[in-house]
């Protein structure tokens, strides 16, 4: 008789592989079930921080990602800032402004962005205050936190435009300058050490008064665009600068940090001698100095990133002193000049000058110091005791040039806005005393002779703890 295991018993093999797709399939419903268990899950980072940030007004965003690296759907409970509507940092789930949301699901494999931004308030002293909360993930007796972080600056806008009269501002709080400020003839404005004002885009100051800026080594002057954060203190462009009009002054200029300008510093036709001190003048979009028709001198000053000129002369007579130059292109950012731009003015009968001393001009380029062979009359420049990026033929055919080094002089990170000199830099100990004395201390309020010859530059070298 014949016969087989399919044919005696077909009802008993169609019902196991019933059987256990049943089993497969419940086995995937139990898999893609949500559970409340927030154990697994991973977080972005422990702590969102942030930079400072006026009090009043909305930070940056940041970003935290919470991860889901288990086999089920995670349904988290609760997600609330610890402070609710007292917090001082702001929440978005899923495109939703909240203090708290319930029941977020996170599917297997998948993750959930959270955007917080941070806005300062009821800060009434004049220093920065720590802002602090946490997020909390919440379940039943169990609760995971990730740390919130920030600054808030007191502020006060400076509503007024053109000046009336004489104006001195004395340290904090700060101040937050919206609309062009104008300076008119017969009045002087003022800012004293600790002073720190910043600059809305398309906002400046037009001095056709007389500008005093009265910082110190310990407590400069501080003039920026309206963004705190570390990104935007190196951001270019972000105001329009200081612009001193012809025949304005006299001026007094001392100790104060420009950064994020168009052009930072601007003088036209001055009639009385400009004297700049300690100065750092930082990552503007076009020059960091123009000087046309006038007579200027730069002790101790750092003029770093600027993406045009560091200093662009127009018939102008220059002394720079115990100085630091640099630049180098950074993305996406791009150099379009070199550190010193000496530019012909028609009709311009008197030739200008340049003296170079005891300073730092270094970059990128072959030659951060060209000199047009078309310029009539020809400039008057002179070069000593510096190290300088100029090719060596330039320096054969200025044999009355003294000690200009050719070397790299070793900065710590200039193109970050830090110019100290690294130990065995060809700048130490190489200047001449003579112009020491022109600039006795540095920005940071060292002597510079207090080792025999000063150091090169505008930082005397100072040995790492």
């Amino acid at each position: 008789m014949k016969s087989s295991y399919s044919h005696r018993y077909p009802c008993t093999w169609l019902a196991q592989l019933a059987l256990g797709l049943l089993v497969t399939l419940a086995g995937c419903e139990r898999t893609n079930s949500p559970t409340d268990n927030i154990q697994g899950l991973r977080f972005s980072t422990d702590t969102v921080r942030f930079d400072s940030v006026f009090a009043g007004a909305v930070s940056s965003t940041r970003l935290l990602r919470i991860y889901n690296k288990g086999r089920n759907t995670v349904r988290i409970p609760e997600l609330r800032l610890l402070h609710g509507a007292a917090s001082q940092f702001a929440m978005l789930v899923d495109g939703q402004s909240t203090t708290a949301a319930h029941g977020v699901e996170i599917e297997q494999g998948d993750s959930l962005t959270l955007a917080i931004r941070l806005k300062p308030s009821g800060i009434k002293v004049d220093t920065i205050k720590v802002v602090s909360d946490s997020i909390a993930v919440a379940t039943k007796g169990i609760s995971r936190y990730v740390a919130l972080l920030g600054k808030g600056l007191a502020s006060t806008p400076l509503s007024v435009d053109t000046l009336r009269t004489d104006l001195t501002i004395a340290g904090p709080p700060a101040l937050r300058v919206q609309r062009r400020m104008v300076v008119p003839k017969g009045v002087t404005l003022t800012l004293r050490a600790g002073a720190s004002l910043y600059f809305s885009q398309g906002a400046g100051i037009d001095v056709y008064g007389s500008l005093a800026i009265e910082g110190t080594p310990l407590s400069p002057v501080v003039l920026a665009g309206e963004r705190l954060e570390t990104y935007y203190r190196r951001q270019p462009g972000q105001w329009q600068g200081i612009n001193l009009k012809p025949r304005s002054g006299p001026h007094t200029l001392s100790y104060f940090q420009l950064r994020s300008a168009v052009t930072a510093l601007r003088a036209d036709s001055l009639t009385s001698p400009l004297s700049v001190r300690g100065a750092t003048i930082a990552f503007t979009s076009r020059d960091g100095v123009v000087a046309n028709k006038t007579l200027l001198a730069l002790y101790g000053c750092l003029l770093l990133q600027n993406y045009g000129c560091a200093l662009r002369m127009r018939a102008a007579n220059v002394r720079l002193v115990h100085c630091t130059l640099y630049a180098s292109s950074l993305p996406p950012q791009t150099r379009r000049d070199p550190l010193i731009a000496i530019e012909p003015v028609k009709g311009n009968s008197t030739p200008c000058s340049l003296l170079v001393a005891n300073s730092i001009l270094w970059g990128d380029r072959a030659n951060e110091l060209p000199i047009p062979e078309e310029l009539t009359p020809k400039p008057e420049i002179t070069c000593t005791h510096s190290v300088m990026k100029i090719p060596q033929s330039t320096l054969s055919a200025h044999p009355t040039w003294l000690h200009v080094l050719l070397d790299n002089p070793k900065l710590t990170a200039p193109e970050k806005g830090d110019a100290k000199l690294e130990k065995d830099s060809p700048a130490r100990g190489q200047g001449l005393m003579e112009y020491g004395n022109e600039d006795p201390i540095d920005l940071q309020n060292r002597p510079r002779l207090q080792h025999g010859n000063p150091d090169i530059g505008a930082l005397v070298f100072t040995p790492k703890p």
